[in-house]
C-alpha cells in the first residue's frame, strides 16, 4: 500500500509541476517570403513568458532551429502578431508561425 501511495504522490507532483510550466509542444512553420526557399513545418517546443524582461523561446527541434524573441525588443527588431490560433514572429527575411494547439487542419 505504501508503494502505491508513493507512486501516486510522485505522479501528482509531476503532473502539477508540468502544469505550472508555460512550455508546450506546438506546430511551427518557418518561411522566407519572396524567396524560393521551401517552407519548413513540424513539431516544436514553445515557451512564452510574459513581461517586458522575459522572452518567447521556440525550439524547432524537428528542423534544428532555435529562436529567442525578447519581449523588450518587440516592435524594434521583430514584430509579433497574436491570433486565436497562432503566434507569428516576423524578423529580417523570415516569418515563424507557432500553432500552440498543434498542426492546423487544412
Amino acid at each position: 500500500m505504501k508503494k502505491l501511495f508513493a507512486i501516486t504522490v510522485i505522479g501528482l507532483v509531476a503532473s502539477a509541476a508540468s502544469s505550472c510550466s508555460s512550455q508546450q509542444t506546438a506546430w511551427c512553420s518557418l518561411e522566407w517570403p519572396e524567396t524560393e526557399k521551401s517552407i519548413l513545418s513540424g513539431d516544436c517546443s514553445f515557451e512564452d513568458k510574459t513581461g517586458k524582461n522575459n522572452d518567447a523561446t521556440i525550439d524547432f527541434y524537428s528542423k534544428d532551429y532555435s529562436f529567442v524573441f525578447p519581449n523588450s525588443n518587440n516592435g524594434k527588431n521583430y514584430e509579433r502578431e497574436n491570433t486565436k490560433a497562432s503566434v507569428r514572429f516576423s524578423h529580417n527575411d523570415y516569418i515563424l508561425t507557432i500553432y500552440p494547439d498543434g498542426k492546423p487542419k487544412a
